[in-house]
């Protein structure tokens, strides 16, 4: 058998490839290459990790929902959803609802972990 014939039969034995692009946030992606690098891979390694983690449980290998309620963000709300908000605050601090900053920070933690 000739060179040529053998280096046609180990080429048709290689898998197959294909690309795939993905435009993502440039912080992201720096984000995720430093992780990454931390974690000895490169990140078409880590996406190739994931995508075989998909094909085996036939699935994301992670849950995707959505908390109960997350915070408010004063940048998605008017100016009437902020009065209300604070006028909320108000009404609980005189009724004295109160707690210490550090049990807040403790509760919302454990509600909002990421």
């Amino acid at each position: 058998m000739s060179l040529h014939r053998r280096v046609e039969l180990e080429a048709d034995k290689m898998p197959q490839t294909a690309l795939i692009q993905v435009r993502v946030d440039k912080d992201l992606k720096e984000e995720m290459d430093e992780i990454f690098t931390n974690l000895g891979l490169d990140t078409s390694t880590a996406i190739r990790m994931f995508l075989k983690q998909v094909e085996r449980r036939r699935g994301l290998p992670f849950d995707v929902k959505l908390p109960a309620k997350m915070p408010l963000e004063y940048e998605a709300l008017s100016r009437e959803q902020v009065d209300d908000e604070l006028e909320k605050g108000a009404a609980d601090l005189e009724a004295g609802r109160v707690m210490p900053s550090s049990q807040v920070r403790e509760k919302m933690q454990r509600k909002y972990k990421k």
